[in-house]
């Protein structure tokens, strides 16, 4: 799969460049909730929620949900290529393209 192109809506797009931009630990960290994703874009939690299902679909975010109510949001490694500090360890990710455009390129 890593040689195809996954197309995204662009609110996906958008909460996936949020939660790339939001990795900062060791590789295949997280400590980001669905409701930091929701400040970050400005999108509602609960229509985060759908985009967020769609992209566990397309297999490029990962959710932990915990009884303490948080949803935590892992990528996977198709796209954990993209945080700069993971490339080494993760890969080269898929490519991503929005209305026609390549991301991240």
């Amino acid at each position: 799969m890593k040689n195809q192109t996954v197309n995204l809506t662009v609110n996906e797009a958008k909460t996936l460049e949020s939660l790339i931009n939001s990795m900062y630990a060791e590789y295949n960290f997280s400590d980001v909730d669905i409701n930091d994703i929701s400040k970050f874009t400005n999108i509602p939690t609960k229509k985060l929620r759908g985009i967020i299902s769609s992209l566990v679909k397309k297999d490029l975010v990962e959710k932990e949900e915990n009884d303490s109510g948080f949803v935590i949001l892992y990528l996977t490694d198709l796209v954990a290529g993209y945080v700069n500090n993971w490339r080494n360890e993760a890969g080269e990710p898929v490519k991503l393209s929005c209305n026609g455009q390549i991301l991240f390129a």
